[in-house]
């Protein structure tokens, strides 16, 4: 997004003077190309295995009029998962009266691993330059399993792995892991 600044003059634009004052004052031009997913492909086999890859891409440039410097964000993702869904799965630790446990409400077990590559270079328009001024490569790992206790309540248990390594020495590496319970009432 590109933003501009209103100039107020009470001497306005003079041809006799050659006093000519733009109205509009653009400090920046922001320019987003976002392809999510470039390429994707989703299958589900006939025993309810689902896999899932995904190529994502995208690239923010961000050019300053007040200091001549170009801005560049690239980044690009792969993801792979692979999930199960069933709506009978029997418990094995779990004993009522000496029978086992089965679980009737559809239950989606799903495990997606990920590798995101960031880069960002400044470019100035008085001297070349190419090179990255911070970057970084993520993985992460995510399995969850969503469990529909009735039509309108799903219980969900998440783990979320989050490693960062920076591609330049200004910043450290560092892992980041959540994980939980959330359960989800639908009002319809």
């Amino acid at each position: 997004m590109g933003s501009f600044q209103s100039i107020l003059s009470d001497t306005g634009n003079n041809a006799f003077t050659n006093n000519y004052n733009s109205e509009y004052q653009i400090r920046q031009i922001s320019i987003t190309e976002r392809w999510g997913p470039f390429i994707g492909i989703d299958i589900t086999f006939v025993n309810n295995i689902t896999t899932r890859i995904e190529y994502k891409r995208d690239r923010t440039l961000n050019f300053g009029l007040t200091n001549g410097q170009l801005n560049e964000q690239k980044g690009s993702e792969w993801i792979i998962g692979a999930g199960y869904r069933t709506n009978e799965l029997t418990i094995p630790f779990v004993r009522r009266g000496g029978r086992r446990v089965v679980l009737t409400s559809d239950i989606n077990f799903r495990l997606d691993f990920g590798i995101r590559d960031n880069v960002t270079k400044i470019r100035n328009l008085d001297r070349p330059s190419n090179d990255p001024v911070q970057g970084q490569r993520v993985y992460t790992l995510r399995p969850t399993i969503d469990y529909m206790i009735s039509e309108a309540l799903m219980l969900r248990i998440f783990y979320d792995y989050r490693r960062t390594d920076p591609k330049t020495s200004n910043s450290f590496p560092t892992i980041i892991q959540s994980g939980g319970v959330s359960l989800r009432y639908t009002i319809q």
